[in-house]
């Protein structure tokens, strides 16, 4: 069950950064105080760190390296 929820989450997840709308908002310099792809690859790396952490569980669970 946690190996299902886990991937469905981090689905959502990837959906949600992908889709969503990032702020463009610039300094008075003109220059951009955040960049959008920069917070997608964080949140792209965060959710692949959950996908490693819910099949390492999984596999831990099952014990395949007994």
């Amino acid at each position: 069950m946690l190996l299902l929820a886990g991937l469905l989450v981090c689905c959502a997840a990837v959906f949600y950064i992908t889709v969503k709308s990032y702020p463009m908002d610039y300094d008075a310099e003109g220059n951009l105080l955040v960049d959008p792809q920069k917070m997608m690859d964080d949140g792209y790396g965060d959710i692949g760190k959950m996908i490693g952490f819910v099949i390492a569980r999984f596999v831990e669970k099952i014990r395949l390296f007994d």
